[in-house]
């Protein structure tokens, strides 16, 4: 079990902003994150996601972490999408950026820093960008750096221009495409670190098809049924979504964002491989449905 969680990794969205469909109990308080850090810390979790645009996600952190902490701290950088022209003041505002992150996260240096948007690394001189990163990771600040994206087109291009050593990918039950395209091996043959975001579909996976907003009509039935199939073979959604995401090698880490302690004992009591269950025929191809950047409810 503790192999598995070793596998876990702890978003903090939730820590910084009031964020997701399923979440009712808006941004965690200090005392709470103290909790899941502690939680975080007794189940064997290594990595912590964040980002400079989660509100006030990694001052909590640094408010929060002990001296001694070994976690993994991944950061991201601002978004430099106001023209289609990376500048040089772009690249001061990522290093600027990046400095506050740390003296925000109070580390001398983290373990990785991905490029938020990975459209911005792909416009025009976005190469620049990337030279800073390096020069960070040179300077010993940051040991990894990469991306974060959202189609294989991304992963692509970026694999011809840039030598990568993580990138943040969305995969869950019902979004395959990367696995079914062959990006997440094409990823792993070039030594690229994976982790997963979008676990439980920022929560879809978990809710009963019943209590969803009219935007998911043309999935309920789908839902419905997924539902029923896990039920028969006695999993739970935590515990058939994360057991998906650990059956397949090629990904390191599963990010789960938590609001509360409670959930986060829940994830690490319910990651588990998943026996004798073919989740393919449950993968959709709507991206209305499958990027939550476009849900309307």
């Amino acid at each position: 079990q503790k192999g598995v969680q070793v596998k876990l990794g702890l978003g903090t969205v939730q820590f910084g902003i009031d964020y997701g469909i399923s979440n009712h109990d808006g941004k965690t308080s200090l005392d709470e994150i103290e909790n899941i850090l502690d939680v975080a810390m007794r189940k064997g979790i290594s990595v912590i996601d964040t980002a400079a645009m989660y509100g006030t996600s990694e001052e909590a952190l640094g408010q929060t972490l002990s001296e001694s902490h070994s976690f993994k701290i991944v950061t991201k950088t601002p978004r430099f999408a106001h023209s289609a022209i990376i500048t040089s003041d772009d690249v001061q505002r990522l290093e600027d950026s990046f400095s506050q992150s740390l003296h925000k996260l109070k580390r001398a240096s983290i373990y990785g820093l991905l490029i938020h948007n990975a459209d911005d690394l792909l416009s025009k001189n976005g190469n620049l960008l990337f030279a800073k990163m390096s020069e960070l990771k040179q300077k010993g600040l940051v040991e990894k750096i990469g991306v974060s994206v959202y189609t294989a087109l991304q992963i692509d291009k970026i694999l011809e221009n840039f030598q990568i050593d993580i990138v943040q990918l969305p995969i869950n039950i019902f979004d395959q495409r990367l696995l079914i395209s062959g990006h997440l091996s094409k990823l792993k043959k070039r030594g690229v670190e994976i982790h997963a975001r979008s676990a439980f579909l920022q929560g879809l996976l978990l809710m009963s098809p019943e209590t969803l907003p009219p935007f998911f009509d043309s999935v309920r039935d789908h839902l419905e049924n997924y539902h029923r199939t896990i039920h028969q073979h006695g999993l739970t959604p935590v515990r058939a979504a994360l057991g998906f995401l650990i059956s397949i090698p090629d990904i390191d880490c599963i990010i789960c964002g938590v609001n509360n302690h409670t959930q986060l004992e829940e994830i690490c009591t319910e990651a588990g491989t998943v026996e004798s269950m073919d989740f393919s025929r449950f993968a959709l191809n709507d991206e209305c449905v499958l990027n939550p950047s476009n849900w309307r409810y």
